[in-house]
């Protein structure tokens, strides 16, 4: 009988290096493509993620667990650092995956420990509106509202 992966079985993990990236960019580009769908709006691919990573500009943490047939990912969190003149934090600019109440009951403190230990004094994302109900339970606030004003349907 095959083990069923259990909420407990997964384990927070920062792709630090291209070997790893490699490894786990089948099971996570997935997750990342609706994220990009829904949030981007045109402005970012999941290949664009890739190479961002690739290169240290942004950090993929990934939530999994092993199996026989390899990771199982549950959740993949895009992020990169968010740099003003009087603050600097960390952005969450993409999300995948189908457990974040895993992300917040286990792990959100140790995130929030990991972002501030590498110098982040917050932790902003851009959300779609109903992403926003869902983090706002998690204590996001929202402190702006963007608005583009698309210069080539001019």
């Amino acid at each position: 009988m095959a083990k069923t992966t259990t909420q407990a079985d997964y384990q927070p993990l920062i792709l630090s290096d291209v070997q790893t990236l490699d490894e786990y960019w089948p099971y996570i580009e997935p997750l990342l493509q609706r994220s990009v769908e829904n949030t981007a709006q045109g402005m970012m691919e999941t290949a664009d993620i890739y190479h961002q990573a690739k290169a240290g500009k942004a950090y993929l943490m990934v939530f999994t667990a092993p199996t026989p047939d390899g990771p199982d990912v549950s959740l993949v969190l895009a992020m990169a650092p968010a740099i003003y003149p009087r603050g600097q934090g960390i952005s969450i600019f993409a999300a995948g995956g189908n457990n974040l109440l895993l992300l917040h009951d286990r792990y959100w403190s140790k995130i929030c420990g990991w972002a501030y230990m590498n110098g982040a004094r917050f932790i902003e994302a851009e959300v779609s509106p109903a992403m926003k109900r869902i983090v706002s339970k998690m204590g996001f606030r929202q402190t702006h509202i963007q608005v583009r004003y698309d210069l080539s349907e001019q």
